[in-house]
């Protein structure tokens, strides 16, 4: 994996881990006073979601003052973390001392942390320790063959070939639907055989947080090279259909890997993975968390839950 996308996970949010002491910006910070830990909230009331939970004498950036509260924000490489902490176990700190001759400019050229990639409001990162790599976003393309399945991937348990695809268009021709990432292997390999994702999906357009479950699935290879990520059975015409008649959350064929989702707030979900994971081909997808028929041309253009099934974070086990 690229070591540009490699950052520090120790700000991910309420997984367990605590924030060491960090050097603020120049623009004001605040130092935590309370003794053991003081709770960082997501909103400045007493009620909101803890975090995390930082150390006395952590000294945190300053965004701004809000009554009781101060508004501060963490930031370890490409990771940054706003929230709200209490005066009543911080207090503010003298602005730093200007910097000036060859300190001033080395601070000035300092490079920027590099981006984390997202895809229409979603990002997956593989974590191991302390550290997150973060997955690129690739393609699921979309293509329509005829009645056989397996004349592009070989089946899995959940992939059934052919005869076995369910039927939903009776008294219409009909095809199966198949989501295909090109390339016969990913690009990014992960070495844990049990690995765990941070998955953040909080700003999708179009769509709420709770509206989207992400999963862990295996790509099934092709002859042509490709990997199959999915299929399922439906009209010729289903991508011209705009009526919500086609049961795709219930009929689409994928083959799912047992994981665990801990939420940490909303939209942002740890994903464990329950079993050790065999050599092969594997993927993080969103998929639609409602059960609800949607309509073939909504999922089969680029609109609407099009995005969810055309896009995966694809990685290689050895």
């Amino acid at each position: 994996m690229s070591p540009s996308l490699r950052v520090s996970a120790v700000a991910l949010i309420a997984i367990g881990l605590s924030l060491s002491s960090i050097v603020s910006a120049q623009n004001g910070s605040v130092r935590v006073t309370a003794p053991g830990k003081a709770n960082l909230r997501a909103e400045p009331n007493t009620t909101s979601a803890v975090l995390t939970q930082v150390a006395k004498d952590t000294v945190l950036e300053l965004l701004s003052v809000e009554g009781d509260w101060f508004h501060v924000r963490v930031q370890i490489g490409a990771m940054r973390v706003d929230a709200y902490i209490s005066k009543t176990v911080a207090k503010l700190e003298a602005a730093p001392a200007a910097t000036s001759g060859a300190a001033a400019a080395a601070v000035a050229t300092k490079p920027k942390p590099p981006a984390i990639p997202v895809k229409d409001g979603m990002s997956v990162g593989v974590m191991a320790g302390s550290d997150v790599t973060w997955l690129p976003p690739n393609p699921a393309r979309l293509i329509q063959i005829g009645d056989k399945v397996d004349s592009i991937a070989k089946s899995g348990p959940s992939m059934p070939a052919g005869d076995a695809l369910p039927e939903k268009a009776t008294g219409a021709a009909s095809v199966t639907y198949v989501w295909i990432a090109d390339g016969a292997s990913a690009t990014a390999v992960v070495s844990e055989k049990r690995p765990s994702f941070y998955v953040s999906f909080k700003e999708v357009p179009g769509f709420g947080a709770d509206d989207l479950a992400p999963m862990l699935v295996r790509l099934a290879p092709a002859t042509s090279g490709v990997r199959a990520v999915g299929a399922i059975r439906g009209r010729a015409d289903q991508a011209t259909r705009t009526d919500p008649d086609w049961d795709v959350i219930k009929d689409f064929k994928q083959d799912a890997i047992k994981t665990e989702v801990q939420p940490a707030e909303r939209g942002v979900v740890r994903l464990v993975v329950l079993q050790d994971l065999a050599p092969g081909e594997y993927a993080v997808v969103f998929r639609p968390a409602n059960k609800r028929k949607l309509a073939g041309a909504d999922v089969l253009r680029s609109s609407g839950e099009a995005k969810l099934y055309g896009v995966i974070w694809d990685f290689t086990v050895k």
